[in-house]
């Protein structure tokens, strides 16, 4: 029996006949595949307390969040839109966990694309430092945005004082009475002295005015000191907030970047399964031709007796007749 009549016979399951072999031959292109090229680049972070607190228990705490900061979502889309590239791609290479007994965080990226692994690992640093530090930042914040709302509410009530007594600086205008006092004291007795002076009574006016003065400055002194104090409490107050702002702001400009490498590995293809695939494959369409065949073979086979014994019959019938 020909294969060409076997073929034909075959009719409609000669599809199976172009699906395997197809199936193997891309399999066999992927095994001949050019191996890929894996970029892997490390950066060591140095823990950084915010606050400045050395103890080891801080350390190791700041530690743990720079880790958690390196794979959380905001540092991942931060990381991406300035590699240019989607999260899912930075979630899969990248990997981070501390150096034991250290304050150094090892990160590392790695992916096909060097110009990408560049880009991510100029951008760690800075995006893991900012998470790091956005808890303290907004604590400094809120704490500065207090400070600031009771040094408002303490200068509003010192000008309520200052508008109803119509002094604006107490201390001062009460130093400025008193010398006036004193002086027209001495002018007075200056005056009282000589025997060319006519009348003293314009220097006791003003004596006695600027006695007044004295008085009511003195008297407005005792209003001003709760709202001068809590002005002067509300202002040291702000700026011990912001000074405690500016520095955490300063530790997170500090870079904490202590070391940066990488290397280029290949990227190993799975050989061993892509050759049972294969191999499998074959065998696959092996056992299609056999299964396909085999029943044509034997209807074959059994057509071929029957055709035997008839003309064996025949023979004998003819001999018996002769």
């Amino acid at each position: 029996m020909e294969l060409r009549e076997l073929l034909a016979r075959l009719g409609r399951r000669l599809w199976l006949l172009v699906i395997i072999p197809l199936a193997a031959l891309l399999l066999v292109l992927g095994l001949n595949a050019p191996s890929g090229t894996k970029y892997t680049s490390s950066v060591d972070l140095r823990a950084t307390n915010p606050v400045g607190d050395p103890t080891v228990a801080s350390i190791n705490l700041v530690a743990g969040s720079l880790v958690n900061a390196t794979t959380s979502d905001e540092v991942l889309s931060k990381i991406a839109k300035t590699a240019g590239t989607p999260v899912k791609r930075i979630r899969d290479g990248i990997s981070a966990s501390r150096i034991a007994d250290t304050e150094l965080v090892h990160v590392t990226f790695a992916d096909t694309d060097q110009a990408i692994v560049e880009k991510v690992m100029q951008a760690i640093p800075s995006a893991v430092q900012e998470q790091a530090f956005a808890p303290s930042l907004r604590q400094a914040q809120v704490a500065e945005d207090e400070a600031k709302n009771r040094f408002d509410t303490a200068m509003a009530e010192l000008a309520k004082v200052q508008k109803s007594t119509g002094l604006t600086n107490p201390d001062r205008e009460y130093q400025t009475a008193t010398s006036e006092v004193t002086s027209l004291k001495v002018a007075l007795a200056t005056a009282k002295g000589r025997p060319d002076t006519v009348t003293t009574k314009p220097i006791e006016d003003a004596l006695k005015a600027a006695e007044k003065r004295v008085t009511e400055v003195a008297d407005a002194q005792a209003e001003f000191t709760a709202p001068q104090f809590a002005v002067d409490n509300a202002r040291a107050a702000l700026a011990q907030r912001s000074a405690a702002k500016t520095d955490i702001e300063s530790r997170q400009a500090a870079s904490i970047t202590e070391s940066i490498g990488s290397e280029v590995t290949q990227l190993p293809w799975t050989t061993e399964i892509l050759r049972r695939a294969i191999s499998a494959a074959l065998i696959g369409l092996a056992l299609a031709v056999l299964l396909l065949a085999i029943p044509e073979v034997l209807r074959r086979s059994r057509e071929g007796s029957d055709d035997e014994l008839i003309a064996r019959e025949r023979v004998r019938r003819e001999t018996y007749e002769n």
